[in-house]
């Protein structure tokens, strides 16, 4: 252990101590007086607790969305102890929870017209800390794609309907 000492003329005094970390700490006071009296308390035991963790902010990327992107929950916790902070991760659908843990939405499971957010709650291996949700994305329709442009024959004359034709188009809302 530590020991300090300090010379007080007062009947009340105090050792101000700061960053302890988080544990039990055990003390004991004697004092003594000119005429070499000297007291001493019995052993006293103060506990410094767990700090819980916080969310600073969380952020869902990308904002507007497509149905062809994946969503990244993303956020920033602190912890006043320094423990090491494991994210927790929520999702939700037009407002209802989903059974998804994930920091990444894959694309495949959302859809045109729907809202999602995300939320996240730290943990520093003792506790939980409040929850932090994103602000809501909406999912907006992904544009179709056009593979293969088929160029007419040429050489034609006037009066004449020329045919263009397109291959390979794909649309992943499947509304094209």
């Amino acid at each position: 252990g530590t020991n300090e000492s300090m010379n007080i003329l007062a009947a009340i005094a105090s050792l101000p101590k700061s960053n302890l970390s988080k544990g039990n700490y055990s003390f004991r006071i004697w004092g003594s007086d000119f005429a070499g009296n000297t007291g001493l308390t019995e052993i006293r035991t103060i506990t410094v607790a767990n700090t819980i963790p916080v969310m600073l902010n969380v952020s869902l990327v990308p904002s507007p969305a497509t149905t062809t992107a994946n969503l990244t929950c993303t956020g920033t916790s602190a912890d006043s102890d320094n423990d090491p902070i494991i994210l927790n991760y929520r999702w939700y659908k037009n407002g209802a929870e989903k059974e998804l843990t994930t920091a990444v939405l894959d694309a495949l499971l959302t859809s045109k017209g729907e809202q999602w957010q995300c939320g996240i709650t730290p943990f520093d291996g003792a506790e939980y800390g409040t929850a932090m949700n994103s602000s809501a994305v909406f999912i907006n329709n992904s544009l179709p794609t056009m593979v293969t442009f088929l160029t007419p024959a040429a050489n034609y004359s006037q009066n004449t309907t020329v045919d263009f034709q397109w291959g390979n188009a794909t649309d992943a809302d499947g509304d094209g």
